[in-house]
C-alpha cells in the first residue's frame, strides 16, 4: 500500500488508526509517521502549504495546515481536510520530478516576496 491509500484508509477509518477525529490528534498521528519515515514524506510540505497560501514563511506546516483548514469550505471538518491536503501534496511531490518542482516554486515565491534578501546566500 503506498502513502497516499494508506492515508486515505486512515481518513475513511480514523478510530480504527487510534484517532479521536481532531485536528491535533490527526497532526501528531502524521508527525509521528513522518519521523518513522526518517522525516522523508513531509519534506516539502511546508513550502508547498506556504506557496498555496501565499503566506507563513514563519510557520511550521501543522500551523499552515491550519490556516489552510480555516480557509476550506469544510471548515467543520479539520481532521479531514488536513489528509486531502496531505494527499494533494504527495499527488505533486510523487509526480515527475515533483519534490523539485515543490522547492522551484517555492523559492520563486521567495523571490517575489518585499523582505527576501537573496545577497545573503551568497
Amino acid at each position: 500500500m503506498n502513502h497516499r491509500a494508506y492515508f486515505a484508509s486512515v481518513r475513511s477509518r480514523p478510530r480504527l488508526h487510534g484517532l479521536d477525529g481532531t485536528y491535533g490528534g490527526a497532526v501528531q498521528f502524521v508527525l509521528g509517521f513522518d519521523a518513522a519515515m526518517s522525516g522523508g514524506l513531509l519534506s516539502g510540505f511546508r513550502e508547498w502549504l506556504i506557496v498555496r497560501l501565499d503566506d507563513g514563511n514563519n510557520l511550521a506546516w501543522p500551523a499552515l495546515a491550519e490556516r489552510a483548514v480555516a480557509e476550506s469550505s469544510d471548515f467543520d471538518a479539520p481532521m479531514e481536510t488536513l489528509f486531502a491536503l496531505l494527499d494533494d501534496f504527495l499527488a505533486v511531490k510523487e509526480s515527475h520530478n515533483g519534490l523539485a518542482r515543490i522547492f522551484e516554486a517555492y523559492l520563486e515565491w521567495l523571490k517575489r516576496q518585499q523582505w527576501y534578501r537573496s545577497d545573503i546566500l551568497e
